[in-house]
């Protein structure tokens, strides 16, 4: 099998049995940093060499805020805290947050290994 210095292979095995005339594709020697990474197909978006991506995102909400005011009519059934009868009113304000989140879908890792 013809391999081209350059070329980009995927490895399944130990890091430590690369074969040799390979390098691992980890920033140093002249290979690209792919170690953690996906691969993004180069075209119109995207150029050779381009990187991008993060490792989270954040979702972000704003909000004026608002809350109901709840009235009761008829009586009071029982005295006890929670409890509601006629003129008794309940307000609910509106809450929550938002937070950081893995921004990653199922994998199976594997090496990027480049020909010396």
């Amino acid at each position: 099998m013809l391999f081209v210095t350059g070329q980009i292979a995927i490895w399944s095995g130990a890091i430590v049995d690369i074969p040799a005339g390979w390098l691992l594709c980890d920033g140093t020697l002249g290979t690209p940093n792919l170690r953690d990474r996906f691969v993004q197909g180069a075209g119109d978006s995207f150029v050779p060499d381009a990187t991008g991506g993060a490792n989270s995102h954040v979702h972000t909400f704003t909000s004026n805020g608002h809350s109901h005011t709840l009235s009761f009519v008829g009586p009071k059934v029982i005295d006890a805290p929670g409890a509601f009868g006629a003129g008794d009113t309940t307000t609910n304000p509106d809450t929550g947050t938002v937070d950081s989140d893995a921004n990653i879908p199922p994998f199976h890792a594997l090496a990027f290994i480049m020909k010396d």
